[in-house]
């Protein structure tokens, strides 16, 4: 009895399975997103790219997390910073240069806006 019930709870789910497959329009996978690159890096400029940019990552990680005073930090942001915008632009074309300006300043805007103001206290 236990068996023929089995079967039976079985068979149901196939067929409601079958269904609602035949309910559903034929479509085909949804496409995977292709990371756009607007700065058009060729294939010869892409590594070293990375390459700077995760070493100057690496550096501002171990500047946050360094024991200088936040005056101190701020000094060695901005030499940081201005050190990787020259060796990438000794690496792009000025157009890409352009774009990679462009795109430091929404960055930069972008974390400006995510910013929480200060609690006032009264």
């Amino acid at each position: 009895m236990k068996n023929v019930f089995f079967i039976f709870m079985l068979s149901t789910l196939v067929s409601l399975q079958t269904v609602s497959a035949q309910e559903k329009p034929a479509t085909s996978p949804a496409p995977v997103p292709v990371l756009q690159d607007p700065l058009m890096l060729s294939k010869e400029q892409q590594t070293p790219y990375r390459e700077i940019i995760k070493r100057y990552a690496t550096l501002m990680g171990e500047l946050r997390r360094s024991v200088l005073t936040p005056e101190e930090k701020k000094q060695k942001k901005i030499i940081l910073l201005s050190q990787r915008e020259a060796e990438v632009k000794s690496m792009l074309s000025p157009e890409q240069f352009e774009i990679y300006q462009k795109q430091e300043a929404d960055r930069q805007a972008k974390q400006l806006n995510l910013r929480k103001p200060p609690v006032k206290m009264q």
